[in-house]
């Protein structure tokens, strides 16, 4: 049961394992705590001691827990749920760390209200409203006696925290004395996975905590700063790592193609000139595929035509036939928008993305308002669609709330359900169907919860008692329900990871046979990352300038990551297709960093087409 790690359990000795994109990092965490188990698992129980595994998302955390087999010994969460789990017993230090934030913030806002000329702008005005909201929320924070945070849920209460303040306030907590006391006793040892990217502040006292309670607690941080992809994680987290940790490095890529890990390890040569960066393929590795097309950004060009079209030639490029299959190729784009576009849900996404009600939860699918469909109907009219009448019973019986339990069982009760049911999946699998009118049917049924939000908004409840935030937010459900429930669909399919596209954030840790990446930052309309500039086809800015001779990183620097991250995806082929102004300076880009072959890049569409 030993595994490369197990030595730094027995020495009770904290680590960092550098570990490469497919380098087997999950397996070799799994490993671990499959010994701690079998050497441990006694003497933990008999101090009453769990062993807590920290994650980025839900679905890698689902996923642990899966490989582990549920154990209760492991309490794995992602980051704000440990926060939140760590924090919530001690409301009165919760309220007061809220003052002071809730004060500063304040504060900071009527400063530079203060240096505001136009007291009439909106920048203004908006900001007025902003201290406002912060004041009353003040007013009554004192008032609270016990606070509450949903992670997948709706937080608008004066006693509710949302993400933000939970992590900020959590941060803080856990650099005081007693919560280290605390914690280290809960649990002598914690994991936590894509450190790199865990919010800054939290990693911050968790290192600290370390080197104050070093041999009664080991802390094993798992990640890869090649594959820092969120600005609030610690910057050079591989130099925040104390002396006398261990340093151990997975060198070995098990998942991709040679030339694809070559292509990898020059990247990373970028972001890392330490030998590290650099890895090994395996011996049986196929030779694999890796092919750049370079397309004139033109705002009139058909981009999802285009894109099926390189799919094509991808298929005649590997002769694989399985290219041509939307389904089994994985495309990547940077920015959502950018998928609500080419899936055609592109009004519903511009109707709510922006509303700050749902700011936290609309790209996870996780809204509140939304829930009847995301949970709900969809699924329902999904499984109906593969004639799964299992999946639609049990979909019923779990969401229904015409009946109890028991009267499932009734075959009288049950026809008058099926009854309902009909009409409700015949109205939205009508092709005319509105949002609105599968809101008014699902009401209409009976048979499901629908919010108050939804229900105003088709004027079957008032908005009395609304909040300034949702009321903002029924005025966009008001546009967003004239919209055809096809483009709510197509959401669906997107955030549940049921379509062909992805984000580049949002694959990091999967991998996939066929990957083709979009570059394009015209349509991204993102500043956070910058292919042009990475490519060579645009300068640096003053802002990249200013941040070059400050010692901070740029665009280009986090977007050199992001390619590596999208690039290690891929199995066996990769396509990275660029959109861009300037062709020829991206060619010579990648041709003089030795990065593709000529024979390798591709200036789209074929000369001979």
């Amino acid at each position: 049961m030993a595994t490369m790690l197990s030595t730094y359990i027995d020495d009770k000795q904290s680590f960092f394992l550098y570990a490469g994109a497919g380098s087997g990092k999950t397996h070799e965490l799994v490993e671990l705590l499959k010994y701690i188990r079998s050497s441990l698992k006694m003497e933990l129980y008999r101090n009453g001691q769990k062993v807590a595994v920290i994650t980025y998302t839900n679905a890698a955390t689902d996923e642990i827990k899966r490989r582990i087999g549920y154990d209760p010994l492991f309490d794995i969460s992602t980051v704000h749920s440990f926060v939140w789990e760590m924090i919530r017993p001690y409301p009165e230090d919760i309220k007061k760390l809220l003052t002071i934030k809730l004060n500063e913030k304040i504060e900071d806002l009527e400063q530079k209200q203060a240096k505001m000329k136009d007291t009439q702008c909106k920048t203004y005005t908006d900001r007025q409203s902003q201290i406002e909201k912060y004041r009353e929320r003040l007013n009554t924070v004192g008032n609270v006696s016990l606070f509450k945070y949903n992670p997948n849920g709706d937080n608008v209460d004066s006693d509710s925290l949302n993400h933000t303040e939970v992590i900020d306030i959590g941060a803080t907590l856990f650099g005081k004395p007693l919560m280290q006391q605390i914690m280290v006793q809960r649990y002598p040892y914690i994991m936590i996975d894509e450190s790199q990217d865990t919010k800054k502040d939290v990693m911050l006292a968790m290192l600290g905590m370390a080197k104050a309670h070093k041999g009664r607690l080991t802390l094993g941080l798992f990640g890869d700063v090649k594959q820092r992809i969120y600005m609030d994680g610690v910057p050079n987290i591989e130099k925040e790592i104390p002396d006398g940790w261990g340093l151990p490095v997975l060198e070995q890529n098990y998942r991709s193609a040679s030339k694809i890990v070559a292509l990898a390890n020059l990247i990373a040569k970028e972001i890392q000139p330490e030998e590290k960066s650099q890895q090994s393929v395996q011996p049986e590795a196929p030779q694999g595929y890796k092919r750049l097309y370079v397309i004139q950004n033109d705002a009139q060009l058909d981009k999802d035509r285009t894109e099926r079209k390189i799919a094509e030639d991808m298929a005649t490029e590997t002769e694989d036939a399985d290219w041509k299959d939307a389904v089994k190729v994985k495309t990547l784009i940077l920015e959502h928008r950018m998928a609500a576009v080419r899936m055609g849900f592109a009004d519903f996404y511009e109707t709510l993305y922006n509303v700050g009600r749902y700011s936290e939860d609309f790209l996870k699918g996780e809204a509140p308002d939304m829930r009847v469909f995301m949970d709900v109907l969809f699924p329902i009219m999904e499984a109906q669609a593969k004639g799964d009448k299992e999946s639609v019973f049990e979909t019923v019986k779990e969401n229904c709330i015409l009946l109890n339990k028991k009267e499932f069982l009734n075959v009288v009760q049950m026809k008058k359900v099926n009854q309902k049911l009909t009409v409700l999946l015949d109205t939205c699998n009508n092709k005319d169907c509105r949002i609105e009118d599968a809101v008014n049917s699902i009401i209409d049924s009976g048979l499901f919860s629908v919010s108050r939000m939804l229900m105003a908004s088709v004027g079957k409840d008032t908005a009395d008692n609304f909040t300034e935030s949702q009321v903002k937010a029924l005025d966009a459900w008001n546009t967003a329900k004239a919209l055809p429930l096809e483009e709510f669909r197509h959401y669906f399919e997107y955030v549940t990871e049921r379509s062909r596209f992805a984000t580049h954030q949002g694959v990091k840790g999967l991998e996939f046979e066929r990957v083709m990446v979009i570059y394009d930052d015209a349509g991204a309309k993102g500043h956070s990352f910058s292919y042009e500039k990475l490519f060579g086809a645009a300068a640096l800015s003053s802002s990249d300038q200013k941040n070059i001779s400050e010692g901070k990183e740029t665009s280009k620097e986090r977007t050199m990551r992001l390619l590596y991250v999208t690039c290690t995806r891929a199995i066996e082929s990769l396509a990275l297709v660029t959109y861009t102004q300037s062709p020829d300076a991206v060619y010579d880009f990648c041709i003089q960093k030795g990065w593709f072959e000529d024979g390798e890049i591709i200036k789209w569409p074929r000369e001979e087409q």
